[in-house]
């Protein structure tokens, strides 16, 4: 039996999860438990929001505290998956939702933020007991996408923000139990196990031109979420209102193109990132506005010259958005 499990469902509303969830692999997913692989790869807890109040007198000693709030934020790290999975975790990350509030799946929440999920989170305990939450009304702080020569397999990183924790000492709710949410079953197998690896990069980066000798590439995404907790002890409302977006390539040391006339020159690189397996992919499309932001020679004594560059995203007026996603 797993010491713990991790299931994300979809949210039809801010706080409210689907009303029967439908779990991986079952088509039509809107439920998926998540491989937690390493130590502590989710890490959100409630918090509480504490102000300090010194002794006073001259005397630089705290005398006690107090909070009115409770933050939910946390890490989750895991393998980028080729498939369902991937699509339902970058499209929470980074899909707006559209003018009929249908995709990225249908939620009554406002056209242009970002869809909800809640988490549910279980702890095998020192009794053999399963201590099991549920965070409500997550949203997606901010990303990376991750892969290389030497890491081999694409990893996806995310910073989480939650409303409300179930089971708190603050209202009457509880925690969910094992029929809620049950422990992931290994037949049929609710783990995904074909994450995408490096080789599948191949032909898939695009800075100005196609680039074929590169040796790592990362994307990072900081969405800005405004929040307010308007007199509550939880989050009450979370929006997205901007974002900021970065790829970094490490490339070969090669006379074309010619990146550092790009780069002092400020000239606009389309740019694109896909990952394909042959069955999969995902697409990043930071269209034909971006500028490379930083350009730094890397020219070690022992080993090839390469380059590393941070490209910038920026609003594209042509398209009207800045990044876009695709799956196949």
């Amino acid at each position: 039996m797993a010491r713990e499990f991790l299931l994300l469902v979809q949210e039809s509303a801010y706080k409210t999860p689907v009303a029967s969830p439908v779990y991986w692999p079952t088509a039509s997913a809107n439920a998926y438990y998540i491989r937690l692989d390493g130590a502590n790869v989710f890490t959100m807890r409630p918090r509480p929001v504490m102000v300090a109040v010194p002794y006073g007198g001259g005397v630089a000693i705290d005398a006690f505290r107090v909070s009115d709030k409770i933050e939910c934020k946390g890490r989750l790290t895991t393998k980028l998956y080729a498939g369902p999975l991937s699509q339902f975790l970058l499209q929470w990350a980074a899909q707006q939702i559209n003018t009929g509030q249908t995709s990225p799946w249908t939620t009554t929440e406002p056209a242009g933020d970002l869809a909800s999920v809640a988490i549910y989170h279980a702890i095998a305990r020192s009794d053999g007991s399963i201590k099991r939450r549920v965070y409500l009304g997550c949203k997606v702080d901010g990303w990376d996408v991750e892969v290389s020569e030497d890491g081999t397999i694409a990893t996806l990183s995310m910073d989480l923000s939650a409303s409300t924790p179930q089971g708190n000492q603050f209202d009457s709710s509880t925690d969910p139990t094992g029929t809620t949410f049950p422990a992931p079953t290994d037949n049929p197998n609710q783990m995904p196990i074909n994450p995408y690896v490096f080789v599948h990069a191949s032909g898939g980066l695009t800075i100005g031109s196609a680039r074929t000798q590169f040796q790592s590439i990362k994307l990072s995404v900081k969405n800005q979420i405004a929040r307010r907790f308007w007199a509550n002890r939880f989050v009450n409302l979370m929006r997205f209102v901007g974002r900021s977006t970065t790829l970094q390539a490490v490339n070969f040391y090669a006379p074309s193109p010619d990146d550092r006339t790009a780069y002092e020159g400020l000239t606009a690189e389309t740019t694109t990132y896909a990952l394909n397996n042959g069955t999969h992919s995902v697409t990043f499309t930071l269209n034909t506005a971006s500028v490379i932001s930083q350009f730094e020679d890397q020219l070690p004594l022992n080993d090839l010259y390469t380059q590393t560059m941070t490209v910038a995203n920026q609003w594209d007026p042509t398209t009207g958005n800045d990044l876009a996603l695709s799956f196949t």
